[in-house]
């Protein structure tokens, strides 16, 4: 079954129609840890390799290997869930071993039928599109789940009543981009852990609102974003899986696609 492949203009209009639809759906971005963790799940990766996924978005200590298991597959079953799907650009994933049997592992896990689009393409949505206007301007609330306390910049931008805000653990140990100049780091956080304080809160948090229908959350939360976002749309929500896009409207570049970050600012 081919891949039904969504240029820039295509993904648009697509995440604008189905925000106006009110109906519920999710957008999620399926990145390296995601996989490393996911293939783990199916016997396919190393569990050095699990843990090293997961040690990018909060600090293990004494979480035991069967929490973390249980977690994958919740992760695994959001991106199956999911109505469309973010993955590398195959240029790229093909130069990578890891990502070699990228469609062989769509395939065999039911999410070949998926309306996809290459995940930097969310950053093309900020840059060359007004999408996050069409969905956003003037409405009367809005949601967002994040590292980065943007809620009131969210709100200025683009004439929003009311933001809801959960504030998380920010990335652990964040890859800053090898191509960049810049290095790997592990930023301070002073807070409860992502995983397991915040975690269940985060579910509480989002069930605490009546009747998500046509209530739109904004996501930047690691691989347990995409459980979150997948929370939000079993429940009749609708989420958008937003990445390290919420770090450029922060003002912070994190990833090499946010050098020009002036174009992100909020």
């Amino acid at each position: 079954m081919p891949l039904k492949w969504l240029t820039p203009p295509e993904l648009s209009s697509f995440v604008i129609n189905h925000t106006r639809s009110n109906n519920p759906f999710s957008m999620l971005r399926f990145g390296d840890g995601e996989y490393g963790i996911c293939k783990y799940v199916k016997q396919l990766a190393s569990r050095s390799e699990f843990y090293d996924r997961f040690e990018r978005w909060f600090p293990l200590d004494d979480i035991p290997h069967e929490e973390l298991v249980t977690l994958s597959k919740n992760v695994l079953e959001a991106f199956q869930h999911t109505d469309l799907l973010g993955v590398p650009c195959f240029k790229e994933a093909y130069g990578y071993p890891k990502w070699s049997m990228l469609d062989k592992f769509l395939e065999d896990n039911g999410m070949m039928n998926k309306k996809m689009f290459y995940f930097y393409d969310i950053f093309t949505l900020w840059r060359n599109f007004d999408t996050f206007g069409h969905v956003l301007n003037n409405r009367k609330e809005a949601f967002y789940i994040g590292s980065r306390d943007i809620g009131e910049g969210l709100k200025c931008r683009f004439n929003i009543g009311t933001v809801h805000q959960m504030l998380l653990q920010p990335e652990y140990f964040m890859w800053k981009g090898k191509n960049s100049g810049l290095s790997k780091f592990v930023e301070e956080w002073q807070g409860p852990r992502h995983y397991p304080e915040m975690y269940k809160a985060v579910c509480d948090w989002i069930d605490n609102f009546d009747d998500l229908k046509g209530k739109l959350f904004l996501v930047g939360a690691g691989g347990l974003g995409k459980i979150y976002c997948d929370h939000v749309r079993q429940h009749g929500g609708q989420s958008l899986d937003v990445g390290a896009l919420v770090d450029g409207w922060a003002g912070l570049v994190t990833r090499p696609n946010l050098v020009d970050i002036q174009h992100y600012i909020l």
